[in-house]
């Protein structure tokens, strides 16, 4: 929190601190999430690397580049994968934060160029939240199964 704090100045956000706020610490939740699974899944000397992979292929689906018209242009299987990313909906709801302080035109344009949907936050907060859910039930269905 201090780390986004101290760069929270030199911008000029339109969210709020405690919008940010939760949708890093949902980020948070959802990254340590797919680790936990990581780390019951794969043997303790490699899963610093795999635990740094899947979060990079979460990253690589987030909707950023290729945006999320890209993927449906090029091939309709990256969507989906990109549905199941946490880092899609939180950019997705990041860039809603900030847009929906301007006009329609701009947030249509988000629409267009992105195919990011303003009015769907609170889908997004939902949609990052049920990931974190089925990320922990699986760890923990991984845990326990380990255990027997």
């Amino acid at each position: 929190m201090l780390f986004a704090a101290i760069f929270f100045g030199f911008t000029e956000n339109r969210a709020s601190f405690a919008e940010l706020y939760i949708l890093f610490m949902l980020v948070h939740t959802a990254a340590s999430s797919l680790v936990f699974i990581v780390s019951a899944a794969v043997a303790p000397k490699n899963a610093q690397l795999v635990s740094i992979f899947s979060i990079l292929v979460c990253l690589i689906f987030g909707g950023t580049a290729p945006t999320l018209r890209q993927m449906l242009e090029y091939n309709q299987p990256l969507l989906y994968l990109a549905g199941g990313s946490y880092v899609r909906w939180a950019n997705e709801l990041f860039y809603s934060l900030q847009i929906r302080h301007f006009n329609e035109a701009a947030q249509a344009a988000a629409t267009v160029m992105y195919g990011y949907i303003v009015e769907d936050m609170w889908n997004d907060y939902f949609t990052i939240i049920a990931i974190i859910f089925v990320f922990r039930f699986v760890a923990y269905a991984m845990l326990v199964r380990s255990e027997k």
